[in-house]
């Protein structure tokens, strides 16, 4: 959505897995039909895309999403000094 990739209008064929070879039948949907159906195909074939225009857009939304950092409270616990809740 962030890049404009996402236009009214625009259906996925989710009759495809995410790999693009036949899988659910799920019929053809819009993004939030996609969505709300779990309709794999419709995010590889949007990040597919995106790749193309930067290869490392994933990463960069990962990161802005927080998920390339520790997560969970760390610090000194009873008898252990560096207590991660996540290793």
């Amino acid at each position: 959505i962030e890049q404009n990739e996402v236009k009214p209008g625009t259906s996925f064929n989710c009759n495809l897995n995410l790999y693009g070879e036949p899988g659910d039948d799920k019929g053809t949907l819009s993004f939030g039909e996609s969505f709300a159906q779990s309709c794999n195909y419709t995010f590889t074939s949007l990040a597919e895309k995106l790749i193309k225009k930067d290869d490392s857009v994933i990463e960069n939304m990962a990161e802005k999403l927080g998920l390339t950092q520790r997560a969970g409270w760390e610090g000194k616990l009873y008898r252990e000094d560096g207590f991660r809740q996540l290793y």
